[in-house]
């Protein structure tokens, strides 16, 4: 018996009852499919994409890398003389060598630096200890120069305060100032308000400049500025409204926001609008009078206006019309021969309105009648001769 297999044909498809075959289906394959998934294509691309953005960084930003994983041998001899100098107390030098001086130049070189940023701060808190021991031991030079120190580099607020406390404390700052307080009462009492270095005021300046920020001080001569305010009410009530508008920018210079400086302005303005209106109506009265004739009466009330307000342009207008009433009133006393009525009447005009074109012609005329006149009286008396004769 032999393993010899006939061939055959497979499965062949159902017949129906009918005798028409059965559509073949391919038959279903349980098994794995032999088609490959697309996730490690997608991976490799994604991780060679990455190994370029890595290779182009580390390419042009290689050497700022390189600096902050390994700073320069400058910048690493820089950082180590800076702490030198901190742990030797040296804070600041005037040569470059402190500590102040080492680590700015380090954030010169690399503002981001945090070391160095750090350092600035220990050198501030050191320049703090150091300056209340220098108050500890009566060194009131040595406290305020290093306590400028830790001011510049913004050390806390609050040290601060607790050792300039304790410098006025030893200095017997507080005394001065008690001193000087006592000094400006007397000069207030003795009436010496603001009238030279020995008024209240003035020692006032002196103990601020001593004492900046002492409240009680402040407090003190913001109460004398008040009292000096009181004084515009006199002076507005005899019209004198440029002393009172001096006296104001006197107490606004010293303290540009005091309380009571807004109703001082306001009453200052109401007086300058009274001025103004007071004034027009002397214009419109000078104007009537020169209407009339009254040249003189209208002069002296533009003089008047202009005495208070020099930039008046009304009452200069007014002046130059009188002047040319009297270059006419002038012209007409020539042409009569009167001809000291019409020197008069220029004369007037010259100091009312000097650069008046019209004044020159008028001096001519004036001239030419004197001539005229002159010749008229040369006539009569030679025919006064021929009569005689």
């Amino acid at each position: 018996m032999t393993d010899r297999r006939d061939p055959t044909l497979g499965e062949l498809p159902d017949v129906e009852d009918g005798g028409a075959p059965v559509p073949y289906a391919p038959p279903r394959r349980n098994g794995p499919s032999n088609r490959r998934p697309r996730w490690p294509w997608l991976v490799g691309i994604a991780t060679a994409v990455l190994l370029a953005a890595v290779a182009f960084v580390l390419v042009h930003w290689r050497s700022a890398i390189g600096a902050r994983l390994a700073p320069p041998p400058q910048q690493s001899r820089l950082m180590q003389q800076a702490e030198t100098a901190l742990r030797a107390g040296r804070l600041t030098s005037p040569g470059g060598l402190g500590a102040r001086e080492l680590y700015e130049a380090i954030l010169a070189r690399d503002p981001d630096d945090l070391a160095a940023r750090e350092g600035l701060v220990r050198v501030a808190n050191a320049a703090l200890a150091q300056a209340q021991a220098a108050v500890n031991a009566n060194h009131p030079d040595v406290a305020q120069r290093d306590l400028d120190l830790a001011r510049d580099l913004s050390a806390p607020v609050a040290g601060i305060q607790k050792v300039e406390t304790a410098l006025r404390r030893e200095t017997g700052s507080e005394a001065q100032i008690a001193a000087l307080l006592a000094k400006a009462d007397a000069a207030e009492r003795a009436g010496h308000i603001d009238d030279g270095d020995a008024s209240a005021l003035a020692i006032y300046q002196q103990a601020i400049a001593a004492a900046p920020d002492n409240a009680l001080v402040l407090d003190r001569r913001r109460a004398l500025l008040a009292r000096m305010l009181t004084g515009i009410d006199p002076l507005l009530a005899h019209d004198d409204v440029d002393g009172a508008q001096k006296l104001i920018d006197r107490v606004a210079a010293l303290d540009p926001g005091h309380l009571d400086l807004p109703n001082a302005r306001a009453r200052l303005a109401e007086a300058n609008q009274r001025r103004q209106k007071d004034q027009t109506h002397q214009l419109d009265v000078a104007d009537a009078d020169l209407h009339a004739g009254k040249v003189d009466e209208a002069v002296a009330i533009w003089r008047q206006v202009l005495a208070q307000s020099p930039d008046d342009i009304r009452a200069h207008g007014g002046l130059r019309a009188a002047a040319e009433v009297l270059v006419r009133q002038a012209n007409r006393d020539a042409s009569d021969f009167d001809f000291a009525g019409a020197q008069a009447a220029l004369a007037k005009a010259h100091a009312l309105a000097p650069e008046l074109p019209s004044l020159r012609a008028t001096a001519q005329h004036l001239q030419q009648a004197r001539l005229q006149r002159a010749g008229m009286n040369r006539g009569m008396m030679k025919d006064k001769a021929n009569v005689d004769d």
